[in-house]
């Protein structure tokens, strides 16, 4: 997962929208808008600071290594959450896309459910 991703997926969780996360880091509402939209690249400071206010591990920014480990310790995922994924980044590239499938049938069967 990308730093934009992560971003995102934290907005849903804490259900805050561009203005309350720009508010949150010290930006615009457009800065912010065009971060989320790869217009705008963040200077390192302002790496730091979405890192610190969001609690998103820096490593995430540069594509370090050993992001698995750094999911648990920042509460990112809910528990069950962590063990799919990790258990998921183990996967090589073909058994990834069968689980994606699966679960893509399984999100259609409980859409047919409703």
């Amino acid at each position: 997962m990308d730093y934009i991703e992560l971003i995102k997926e934290i907005m849903i969780n804490k259900n805050i929208n561009q203005k309350q996360l720009g508010l949150t880091l010290g930006l615009s509402q457009s800065q912010v808008s065009e971060l989320l939209n790869e217009k705008y690249k963040p200077s390192y400071d302002t790496i730091f600071i979405i890192c610190s206010k969001l609690s998103i591990p820096p490593n995430v920014f540069f594509n370090l290594e050993n992001f698995d480990d750094n999911i648990k310790t920042y509460n990112i995922f809910a528990k069950d959450e962590n063990t799919l994924l990790k258990e998921y980044r183990k996967l090589d590239r073909t058994m990834k896309n069968v689980a994606k499938q699966y679960i893509e049938s399984l999100i259609e069967i409980q859409n047919n459910k409703k």
